[in-house]
């Protein structure tokens, strides 16, 4: 198993495209059991992100186990990506033969102390 936070890993990818070692920096996310993608779609992906996160779900397709974790659903995933044709074809990939866990609820940090009126989200 390997447990990687996602912007990080694309931005891995493309840098060890450069230098030439994209192949293997790739088999070292396509070769473990189970790939944990963490904090999936914090930060919207450009286009390059967005072809490196597509070829590593396609080599992972039926191969391999991924686990995403995001704070939203699918159907806002096009957000993500610089178009919906990307996200589609991405999506489609990960969910094809997948078990989908939804949780409800908020997070499990909290804050010390809270001074002051309330937000509206709480």
């Amino acid at each position: 198993m390997l447990f990687v936070n996602t912007a990080a890993m694309l931005e891995e990818l493309q840098a060890f495209l450069v230098d030439g070692t994209y192949q293997r920096t790739l088999r070292r996310f396509t070769k473990p059991a189970v790939l944990v993608c963490d904090e999936f779609g914090y930060e919207p992906f450009d286009t390059r992100a967005t072809k490196f996160l597509f070829r590593l779900v396609s080599a992972r397709h039926r191969s391999g186990s991924m686990t995403i974790t995001a704070h939203t659903g699918f159907k806002d995933w096009k957000n993500f990506f610089p178009s919906e044709a990307a996200a589609f074809a991405t999506v489609s990939r990960l969910i094809d033969a997948a078990t989908i866990l939804r949780f409800t609820g908020g997070g499990y940090r909290t804050p010390r102390d809270i001074h002051g009126a309330t937000i509206d989200n709480e």
